[in-house]
């Protein structure tokens, strides 16, 4: 994991992670064994891939 957190949106509360992954089924490991995921709430996840960065 490179950053995690919350993010303040007016619109309303959501979250940012930017994981450092060799895949989008690596990506899709880490979301699907997220408790989040299984918590029976609606949350829900985005995979993008980051074509660049400034660190």
């Amino acid at each position: 994991m490179i950053l995690a957190g919350p993010v303040a949106d007016p619109a309303g509360p959501w979250s940012l992670l930017i994981l450092r992954v060799g895949s989008e089924a690596e990506a899709r490991a880490v979301t699907d064994g997220d408790p989040v995921s299984s918590s029976g709430r609606s949350f829900r996840y985005e995979i993008l891939p980051l074509i660049s960065a400034i660190l």
